[in-house]
């Protein structure tokens, strides 16, 4: 094995550890982007819900002679 060989090894383990660390990261914040978005989806659901309640709300005073609202 040569002096440059010898020289690379520890490099190329320092490489492969950095790879294997950033690949971690990659899958850790696509892990928490999955999440992200089945959380939007949920939030996203409840306002549409909600705004559906304020609908039927609205229109149950305009039918009770509530008023302009």
């Amino acid at each position: 094995m040569s002096t440059d060989e010898s020289r690379g090894d520890p490099v190329v383990a320092d490489v492969r550890r950095r790879a294997e660390e950033l690949e971690s990261l990659l899958e850790s914040f696509g892990d928490r982007l999955r999440r992200m978005r089945q959380r939007n989806r949920e939030v996203e659901h409840e306002i549409a819900s909600f705004e559906e309640e304020l609908d039927r709300l609205r229109d149950h005073l305009l039918d009770s002679g509530g008023g302009d609202v």
